[in-house]
C-alpha cells in the first residue's frame, strides 16, 4: 500500500460543519462505520486533493457547481448530484463557480468494496443524479444527530449508510433496465419461459437472430450474469419451490427444471447453496 497524501484549502464558511468519528471495535468489526462527515459551504479557492486514503466517500451537492477529477476523468457536479468513490484512488474536487455547498460522509466497513464494485460495474461514472431522492435527507439527518457517542448510534449509522448505498445502486439498476435493448429483454424472457428445455447459447442466439458474442456481452452488461449462468441460477431457484412444496423426487425435480442429470443438479445446487437439495428440503419441512 502506497503512502497516503492530501492537499487541501480549508476555504469554507464558518457555518460549515466537520465531525470526526471514533468508531468502536464492534462497529469496525460488524458494521459500516463513519470516519468523518460534514456539511461544507465553500468559499472561493476551496479544493481537496488526495490519494491512498483507506476510506470511501459519498458527497452530495446541495447547491451551486463543483468539479470532480477521478480515475483520469472529469465530472461536473450540480445540485442533486452524488458521487461515490474509493479514496485509495486519486481524487480532486473543487468549487467550479461562485457557489458550491455539499454534504459528505467518509466511511468504511468490510462489505463496502462489494457495494462499490456493484455501483461502478461496467465502468459507470462515479456520479449519479438523484432526481429528488431522499439521500440528501439521510445525510442531513446523520450530520445533525451525532451528539451522542453511543453504540446504538453506530448501529443506526450503519443502517443509514446501507440505505444510501442501496438507493444509489437501485437508481442505477433502474436506469440500466430502462435502456436495456429489447432483444436482451427478450433473451431473459426466453430463458425464464423455456428453462425446463435443453437450451444452448448457440440455439438461443439462433432463435433471436443475434451472434453469441453480442448476446453474452450485452446480457452480462445489463443483468450481471452471462445467459447460461442466469439460466442455471433460475433453474436452481425454481427447484427450491418444488423441494419445499411438492413430494417430487430429486430425480423428477432435476428433469422438471431442465438438468436431466440428477447428479449434476445435486452438484450445482450444493456449489451454490452450500448444501444438498435433500438437506435443503428437510431444513424447510
Amino acid at each position: 500500500m502506497q503512502n497516503y497524501w492530501q492537499n487541501e484549502s480549508m476555504n469554507w464558511d464558518k457555518s460549515s460543519l466537520l465531525i470526526h468519528m471514533g468508531p468502536s471495535v464492534q462497529a469496525i468489526t460488524n458494521y459500516f462505520y463513519i470516519q468523518e462527515m460534514g456539511k461544507f459551504i465553500t468559499n472561493k479557492g476551496y479544493y481537496t486533493e488526495r490519494e491512498n486514503l483507506l476510506s470511501h466517500l459519498i458527497l452530495y451537492t446541495t447547491a451551486g457547481k463543483g468539479l470532480l477529477r477521478y480515475k483520469e476523468e472529469e465530472y461536473s457536479l450540480t445540485a442533486g448530484d452524488v458521487f461515490f468513490i474509493d479514496c485509495r484512488n486519486y481524487q480532486y474536487y473543487t468549487r467550479k463557480e461562485n457557489k458550491w455547498d455539499f454534504y459528505f460522509v467518509h466511511f468504511s466497513g468490510k462489505q463496502v468494496e462489494g457495494y462499490y464494485q456493484e455501483y461502478i460495474r461496467e465502468n459507470l461514472s462515479p456520479v449519479t443524479h438523484t432526481n429528488g431522492s431522499y439521500i440528501s435527507e439521510i445525510l442531513r439527518f446523520l450530520i445533525e444527530n451525532q451528539n451522542n457517542l453511543i453504540l446504538e448510534n453506530e448501529l443506526w449509522n450503519s443502517k443509514y449508510i446501507t440505505d444510501i448505498l442501496t438507493e444509489l445502486i437501485s437508481i442505477r439498476i433502474t436506469r440500466i433496465q430502462n435502456i436495456t435493448p429489447e432483444i436482451i429483454q427478450t433473451a431473459k424472457k426466453y430463458l425464464e419461459t423455456h428453462y425446463f428445455s435443453k437450451i444452448t447459447l448457440e440455439k438461443m442466439a439462433e432463435e433471436l437472430a443475434v451472434s453469441k458474442s453480442y448476446l453474452t456481452k450485452n446480457f452480462k452488461r445489463y443483468y450481471s450474469y452471462s445467459p447460461m449462468d442466469y439460466l442455471q441460477q433460475f433453474r436452481l431457484n425454481q427447484s427450491k419451490t418444488f423441494l419445499r412444496y411438492t413430494d417430487l423426487s430429486i430425480e423428477a425435480i432435476s428433469e422438471k427444471i431442465g438438468f436431466y442429470n440428477s447428479t449434476h443438479y445435486i452438484d450445482q445446487f450444493k456449489r451454490k447453496e452450500g448444501t444438498t437439495p435433500g438437506k435443503y428440503r428437510r431444513l424447510w419441512s
